[in-house]
């Protein structure tokens, strides 16, 4: 288990309500959009670019290594993210806090809102660390709200994406259901343990109430997991400014039935958080899409799943890169 002493020197009082700690981390950092993007550089700089971009309120140690390190062992060069408002990256102070009565009555109403900054604007991110690392190209794999920004990237910025893996996420469709009861209930539960301990063994809750039944994860194994996505920075207002976000966005319907970005869809059939039916809809709106269904997976990556969903991603990702090259081959023998 590791010290608690060491989470102890780290609290620090969170922007809204003093929840999470920071860890001393070096992480390299670049200035986008006039703020700070934290992101993780792995593998080769001339290998081809996976672009990882995770969910609500997580920063990028939300990627279980087994999930990535695969990609940088096979010669690909892997970014992982911390979106704005969350991790290392800048927290967006100055932008409108929404009440959780405003974000609860939005998204029983399934109506949008008003917010200090949208998905679009993180997609801009993405593209922004893409330019100042004078990357191209890139494949993105989005999760949840990361892979709803990887809609906005493959529709928006085509010229800039090779392929799209998009997982446990949703077009924001209104027809499509939301959250199970149960997990409604335990999203709005106050942790009466605010010390950082405390709020690591309260958002262990949440992740067993999402995580996928068939492939449950050791408590030890959860606790490290979560462990790491505090330490590397978590916040209650971060939170609801991705959520305000995500309901400020509205329907991404028209959009992504316009992506020619070649896109694999994978989505677990127990997810409570974002039930399976976003993902199929997603699946059927984007031409041409690859869709997995994974029986009893819920919202999270279970190590059991590792090796078979990182494979499907690299092939994915072989397979658009080397239409990608015969496409430009076709087009420069035109010429």
């Amino acid at each position: 288990m590791p010290d608690n002493r060491r989470i102890q020197a780290s609290c620090y009082k969170d922007w809204s309500c003093g929840i999470g700690f920071y860890g001393n981390s070096q992480m390299p950092k670049l200035k986008v959009n006039d703020i700070d993007i934290a992101y993780e550089d792995h593998g080769p700089a001339d290998g081809s670019v996976f672009l990882l971009i995770h969910g609500l309120g997580t920063p990028l140690t939300g990627w279980p290594r087994s999930y990535w390190q695969p990609m940088v062992d096979a010669g690909w060069r892997v970014l992982l993210i911390d979106n704005r408002d969350v991790g290392e990256s800048s927290p967006m102070k100055g932008f409108p806090l929404p009440s959780l009565k405003d974000l609860a009555l939005a998204s029983v109403l399934k109506k949008r809102i008003s917010a200090g900054y949208t998905l679009n604007d993180m997609a801009t991110d993405a593209i922004g660390l893409l330019d100042a690392l004078n990357i191209t190209k890139a494949h993105v794999v989005g999760a949840s709200m990361g892979g709803m920004i990887g809609q906005i990237l493959a529709a928006q910025y085509s010229e800039r994406i090779t392929s799209l893996s998009a997982i446990m996420t949703s077009t924001g469709a209104r027809h499509l259901p939301g959250p199970a009861l149960s997990v409604q209930w335990r999203l709005i539960q106050k942790s009466k343990d605010r010390s950082p301990e405390g709020m690591v063994r309260h958002s262990m809750k949440i992740w067993k109430v999402i995580g996928s039944p068939d492939y449950p994860t050791a408590e030890q194994s959860l606790y490290e997991y979560v462990y790491g996505i505090h330490k590397r920075g978590v916040s209650a207002s971060g939170y609801m400014r991705h959520m305000a976000a995500i309901m400020a966005s509205g329907d991404r319907t028209p959009m992504v039935q316009e992506v020619q970005v070649p896109s694999l869809v994978i989505h677990g059939s127990a997810d409570l958080l974002v039930p399976v039916e976003c993902g199929r809809h997603l699946a059927e709106q984007i031409p041409g899409t690859v869709y997995h269904e994974v029986p009893g997976m819920g919202h999270d990556f279970p190590e059991q799943l590792a090796p078979s969903l990182t494979t499907m991603i690299l092939d994915h990702a072989r397979q658009s890169e080397n239409a990608f090259q015969n496409q430009a081959f076709q087009k420069e023998k035109i010429r």
